[in-house]
């Protein structure tokens, strides 16, 4: 739980490590039990690259609306096409 928008908010740190032998760019989903979701890309902007082999990245992606956990999630990651 972290502060967003002035009220506590649920919060997913999401960090990936590249384990290709390409640079890639990721696709994360997070779908909540309750129906809630959120989601977006790692790296958010190519304008520094993308991931490097062996290199990690990380986003923080807070739940507007949550204040406490969920009782289970689906966490969906994609590399984007190059």
């Amino acid at each position: 739980m972290k502060k967003w928008e002035g009220s506590d908010t649920l919060h997913f740190n999401v960090t990936l490590k590249n384990v290709s032998d390409q640079p890639q760019r990721y696709r994360v989903n997070i779908f909540l039990d309750n129906g809630k979701a959120v989601g977006g890309l790692i790296p958010r902007k190519t304008k520094k690259g993308l991931v490097e082999p062996g290199q990690t990245a990380s986003f923080v992606y807070p739940v507007s609306g949550m204040d406490c956990g969920p009782k289970s999630i689906v966490l969906m990651v994609k590399t984007m096409s190059q």
